[in-house]
């Protein structure tokens, strides 16, 4: 609860195989721990469950 997931620690974790210009988060599945995550793009759904969970996310800038 409460963990920062970043596309650095997904990369770390051999949870992203490659490099890439932009990671986006889906709404699949659900969450029940509060989350802060950091992306480039969200989905609807991604970002409703993400919030109704207590989390929050953080968009990146495209190109950083």
């Amino acid at each position: 609860t409460g963990a920062e997931i970043t596309p650095e620690i997904l990369v770390e974790k051999g949870l992203v195989r490659t490099s890439f210009d932009q990671l986006k988060v889906l709404g699949d599945g659900e969450l029940t721990k509060t989350f802060k995550i950091a992306a480039h793009r969200f989905s609807t759904s991604a970002e409703q469950k993400i919030s109704a969970a207590g989390g929050s996310i953080e968009r990146i800038p495209v190109g950083v």
